[in-house]
């Protein structure tokens, strides 16, 4: 197999695939620019060597070694394909390591009844690991009424992530971040933000 044809075939098994690539891969796809630049084609095997499985069908032939061969195209138009995924990656993943460094209560820890429990955002990490933001609870580990409310107008069970980001990110409505305005906004202020949030979705 050809390094065109490895690259088609890691575009064409992207879904399947990028969970397990570590960041390093990800940041040498997202730098590439051309397939005939050598010293860019050489990192980017070098990273499919090091990232992918062993059994993965686009890193099998590098092993073997390969060799750059006229493409038709077909090379650059995967590469194009691996740079764009590649970059979206690497930006979901900074906005979850964002919402991840966020005081966390273990979800193991959570002790609150199972329709309040259902209303909570709840992430998980990539090493599995689950978490509510603490920012939904109280001094004494109570959820926050207006917290859930928000969370189920929102669709916390949905969408966590979206949900996390609302609550975590500034807010132009509220000209500040939501989460550090509980207990110091009116709970009605923070509901007028999130259903204005609905309307522009």
């Amino acid at each position: 197999m050809s390094l065109s044809e490895a690259l088609a075939t890691l575009a064409d098994t992207w879904p399947d695939t990028v969970d397990d690539l570590p960041e390093s891969v990800l940041e040498a796809l997202a730098a590439a620019e051309s397939d005939t630049d050598s010293a860019a084609v050489a990192k980017i095997v070098r990273a499919l060597m090091t990232g992918l499985p062993a059994d993965h069908p686009a890193r099998r032939p590098l092993a073997g070694g390969w060799r750059l061969v006229p493409s038709g195209g077909r090379s650059g138009t995967a590469l194009e394909r691996l740079r764009d995924a590649a970059r979206g990656e690497l930006g979901v993943r900074s906005a979850a390591g964002r919402l991840l460094a966020a005081p966390m209560v273990a979800w193991a820890d959570v002790r609150v009844p199972d329709a309040d429990r259902d209303a909570l955002v709840r992430l998980t990490s990539r090493d599995g690991a689950d978490g509510a933001p603490a920012f939904q609870f109280d001094e004494v580990g109570n959820p926050v009424p207006v917290v859930l409310e928000i969370n189920r107008l929102l669709d916390a069970a949905g969408d966590p992530w979206g949900v996390a980001d609302w609550w975590l990110c500034g807010n132009a409505w509220l000209r500040g971040t939501p989460a550090d305005l509980l207990g110091t906004t009116a709970d009605a202020d923070l509901l007028a933000a999130a259903h204005a949030e609905l309307a522009v979705v």
